[in-house]
């Protein structure tokens, strides 16, 4: 179990490498969320490790029990650490994640009345300037043979989980294309708000389930073309088809003409 050595030699005890009046302004509890936050985004504290112990880390800070503790309820709302009550470890720590951070997105998109159709539209323009801006088509189509394979295969077992994460692998390939960490970032937290919407939509439409494989199947016949208007290295002709296709799935996805917010639902969050 990682020790207070595991915390580097040179991190703040008092949060002193801040200017003193602002760490003056700070509560006991922020200064050790802030350092210990710092050291779980930079790796220097590993997710899947666990902090020291609660006696460690205030031995090491300096500062009374309660205001770790206050620290530690800061950092696993965040996500950033896993509490289980009564261990005789630390705390797990654990990576962020944009599925962790799509969730609060979602509460914040439903409290400002976004709707379906807004979400899926933004999905659309950021998947179609994505498409048009491809470079190495040929070598794209190979790489995205796989997650098709994959498709067919959960089709044909009537996986429909199994379809879903072979499709996101589909769209994290395309989205991998741009080489670009925050395009990466963003491509993942609409999908992940995207699954949230059809999760809330099949409760809401559960006479849809019935027309599920089929849909998956029209879907999968789309996403062939894709990749293979992208092997041929049409980027163009890719994201005109992609348009379309796009444009009569959101229809679906949106079956109440999208007056609905996208998130209505806080359980569906869970």
């Amino acid at each position: 179990m990682p020790t207070r050595q595991d915390i580097p030699a040179g991190a703040d005890r008092r949060v002193d490498r801040f200017p003193p009046p602002f760490a003056a302004a700070m509560r006991h509890g922020d200064c050790i969320a802030v350092s210990l936050r710092a050291q779980i985004v930079r790796g220097q504290l590993a997710a899947g490790s666990h902090l020291p112990t609660e006696i460690e880390l205030v031995r090491h800070y300096g500062y009374p029990r309660q205001a770790l503790r206050d620290a530690l309820r800061v950092l696993e709302a965040e996500g950033l650490i896993a509490v289980a009550p009564g261990a005789r470890q630390g705390a797990l720590i654990r990576s962020p994640s944009a599925e962790r951070a799509a969730r609060y997105a979602a509460l914040v998109l439903q409290f400002e009345g976004t709707t379906a159709a807004d979400l899926y539209d933004a999905r659309m323009a950021f998947e179609l300037d994505v498409i048009a801006a491809i470079e190495g088509g040929p070598a794209l189509g190979a790489a995205l043979r796989a997650p098709l394979a994959d498709m067919a295969a959960a089709l044909g077992a009537g996986d429909a989980d199994a379809f879903a994460g072979a499709q996101k692998a589909f769209h994290d390939g395309l989205a991998g294309a741009a080489r670009n960490q925050t395009i990466l970032f963003f491509n993942e937290m609409l999908q992940a708000l995207c699954a949230q919407h059809r999760q809330l939509f099949y409760q809401r439409w559960p006479q849809e389930l019935a027309r599920r494989a089929a849909r998956d199947a029209a879907a999968l016949d789309a996403y062939h073309k894709l990749q293979g208007l992208i092997a041929a290295d049409e980027p163009a002709a890719a994201a005109e088809h992609w348009r379309r296709y796009l444009e009569t799935a959101n229809r679906m996805w949106t079956i109440d003409d999208g007056s609905d917010r996208a998130f209505d639902c806080v359980g569906s969050l869970g």
